[in-house]
């Protein structure tokens, strides 16, 4: 899969279609459906909505939405959004869905995704991957939705759940505001001394923004 994903002909393009049709393996079906995301094909697209009709393992299924985004302005953006409202295992498939809406870099998906990173709005699991998705989202959008997001993101430095405060700084770092400077500077100053070292990389980088 992996071969056929590097090797950009339609002769591969056409394998990967017959391959996501028919692989059974668990195995090799996640790292399949993620090789097919470099190829934007409406036959890829295809083949992976048809596999998501069917019974697949969680990472499967994460991996098919993951790889659907990557089409880009024909990612099937609505079955995302569903995809990104419905709790799993260890929030494997939401948070799927949340790098799908990321990969698709959807204006659509602002809003839902702003709202779904809140806490208590999405299972702690998968808020990580919305906050992420939210900065790859807007980074290139104009200044008054990116304020909007870098709002979000500094709101969630105050979160109660470690691994959200955590993804929201590396967000703010990826949408590269540096107006988030300030709310970074007090975060690190409640982390350990090696984490907040971290912290003070990322401000650097904001200042060279």
């Amino acid at each position: 899969a992996q071969a056929l994903s590097e090797a950009n002909n339609e002769t591969a393009v056409a394998g990967m279609v017959q391959i996501i049709a028919q692989e059974q393996d668990p195995m090799a079906i996640e790292d399949l459906f993620l090789a097919a995301g470099a190829y934007r094909d409406s036959r890829i697209k295809e083949a992976l909505i048809a596999r998501l009709q069917q019974n697949l393992p969680y990472l499967a299924t994460a991996a098919a939405y993951d790889s659907l985004g990557k089409q880009r302005h024909d990612a099937p953006l609505q079955l995302l959004l569903d995809a990104s409202r419905q709790e799993s295992f260890n929030g494997f498939v939401q948070s799927g869905a949340f790098r799908g809406l990321a990969s698709s870099r959807s204006t659509e998906a602002l809003d839902p995704l702003l709202e779904r990173v809140a806490f208590g709005s999405t299972p702690n699991s998968a808020r990580p991957s919305a906050a992420s998705a939210l900065a790859a989202i807007g980074k290139g959008q104009e200044k008054r939705r990116r304020e909007k997001i870098v709002e979000r993101l500094v709101d969630l430095l105050r979160d109660p759940w470690y691994y959200a405060h955590n993804a929201a700084a590396y967000s703010l770092e990826k949408v590269g505001d540096p107006s988030a400077i300030p709310a970074l500077q007090a975060y690190a100053r409640r982390l350990s001394h090696q984490d907040s070292v971290e912290l003070d990389e990322i401000v650097d980088t904001l200042r060279t923004e």
